[in-house]
């Protein structure tokens, strides 16, 4: 899973929402409680319609597009992290 393997490796993941490039630093992967994949992930860079960056986000999988893990890499977790995070009904993978 490209997901899992950034999170892994504590590399950036670029992708298109709702049509605009987001770049984060991925934190937990799981199915939320409809059984949609999501991700929560801390928002570095790129664009956000509230133009609230850096900042915590949940992205569903299936609104995302053209998802690529960067070269760039992250140290430690992002400020404020929680693992086993509850909003989640399974996860698939954390930090």
């Amino acid at each position: 899973m490209l997901i899992c393997d950034a999170i892994r490796d504590m590399k950036l993941l670029q992708f298109l929402y709702h049509g605009q490039l987001r770049i984060v630093q991925p934190a937990t992967y799981g199915l939320d409680e409809n059984g949609r994949k999501a991700l929560r992930a801390y928002q570095i860079r790129g664009k956000s319609a509230t133009g609230h960056i850096p900042k915590w986000r949940i992205f569903h999988e299936s609104d995302m597009s053209a998802l690529a893990i960067l070269d760039e890499k992250f140290s430690g977790e992002p400020p404020g992290y929680v693992r086993g995070d509850k909003w989640f009904s399974d996860i698939l993978c954390q930090l």
